[in-house]
């Protein structure tokens, strides 16, 4: 989990968040078997891909290549309807992030929120495995399952690539055109649009001291 800023609010919530919440709102006090979902929308998933850079807003996976994205309630709508179509409450998760955090609310411990919590500072890394810096983290990591088996082993693919490129670097001493090209694709890793970013970073600020790669040339 990385730090996500908030992007534009799509002209169509900024006029009708409130609205559409207070109607749902109504529809699950009801018990309405149809509950209005209407930030159901391609204009409202579009704004939250280009917000999220098309990746799981929890466990930072690209996606959307073999499964749909999933508009994601930061806080449940079944537990606070008002806020089912509130732009800062909405973002896109994997069906696995989606799934194990359910409708988990709790006011007492909540869990991480990539848009207001700094989740770089929370989570660091050991390999690959996520390993919390506060109890929050803890939770996090815990409910989501940030360290299951699929996720784990993403990572570590991608700590070897990283090792790999790290390793070339070393061995290109004498050939500075082929050393900047190295790394900048080592600085590619740590692109927003890049997968398990804040995995990456951690091993690459550990390593790159020992392999000749100088952390300035990668910001």
């Amino acid at each position: 989990m990385i730090s996500i800023t908030l992007g534009p609010e799509p002209e169509i919530l900024a006029r009708n968040s409130i609205a559409w919440g207070q109607e749902y709102a109504q529809a699950l006090e009801s018990g309405d078997a149809e509950k209005p979902e209407r930030y159901r929308r391609d204009d409202i998933r579009d704004a939250l891909r280009d917000e999220t850079h098309r990746k799981c807003a929890y466990c930072e996976s690209l996606f959307e290549h073999v499964t749909f994205a999933h508009i994601e309630h930061i806080l449940p709508k079944s537990k606070v309807p008002l806020l089912v179509c509130t732009w800062s409450n909405l973002t896109l998760a994997c069906p696995c992030c989606n799934s194990n955090k359910g409708s988990y609310y709790d006011e007492e411990a909540p869990l991480l929120n990539p848009y207001t919590d700094n989740p770089d500072a929370q989570i660091t890394f050991f390999g690959p495995m996520a390993i919390d810096r506060s109890d929050k983290a803890k939770l996090t990591i815990a409910k989501l399952k940030l360290n299951r088996s699929g996720l784990v082993y993403k990572r570590l693919e991608k700590l070897r690539e990283a090792l790999r490129i790290m390793d070339l670097i070393m061995m290109s001493d004498h050939n500075q055109a082929l050393k900047n090209a190295l790394t900048e694709d080592l600085r590619g890793m740590l692109l927003p649009e890049a997968e398990h970013i804040n995995c990456i970073r951690c091993f690459i600020l550990d390593e790159a001291p020992h392999r000749g790669v100088e952390e300035s040339h990668l910001c």
